[in-house]
């Protein structure tokens, strides 16, 4: 999704910044959780493996209408 999304914003940027991929990531990150990820807040922070854990396993594929 982020790549569809934002892909050609992030090859610009890294254009821009001459190839520095960390100085694309300090341009655009923000401190804090997403509010949907705050009632994990607790487990996120003592186990941030959690995170590749739980992506690995979700779906984004349409559900099936039939």
């Amino acid at each position: 999704m982020l790549k569809l999304q934002y892909g050609k914003l992030i090859y610009f940027m890294v254009e821009v910044y001459g190839g520095d991929l960390g100085a694309v990531v300090a341009a655009v990150k923000r401190e804090g959780l997403p509010a949907r990820l705050e009632p994990y807040a607790y487990q996120l922070r003592n186990d941030p493996g959690l995170m590749e854990a739980l992506a690995m396993t979700a779906s984004h594929e349409p559900a099936d209408p039939s």
